[in-house]
């Protein structure tokens, strides 16, 4: 038996998008395994790729809520205070 090399199945904004042109914004467990089955995809996987969308235990959505919009901002002022620190540990003449 000649070795397969492992292939990803679905793109994280492939299931993203067919979980929405099937299921709409909002989808729920029955609704992922549902998508799995139809798509040959484990449900593991699926759910990895949409764990950012999860709104509490077997409901997802992907519509921006203001909740969302903060996390999204607090991580990127956390990434650029990070970036700004290390840069300015490197080169303290830059802000002198």
């Amino acid at each position: 038996m000649p070795f397969k090399p492992f292939e990803t199945k679905m793109t994280e904004q492939q299931v993203i998008d067919g979980l929405k042109s099937t299921f709409g914004n909002e989808f729920t467990t029955p609704d992922v395994r549902a998508f799995c089955a139809m798509n040959d995809i484990s449900y593991n996987t699926v759910t990895r790729k949409i764990k950012k969308f999860r709104v509490k235990p077997g409901k997802w959505s992907l519509k921006v809520t203001s909740k969302r919009v903060r996390q999204i901002e607090t991580k990127a002022l956390e990434k650029l205070r990070t970036t700004i620190i290390e840069i300015s540990q490197q080169n303290k003449e830059f802000f002198i």
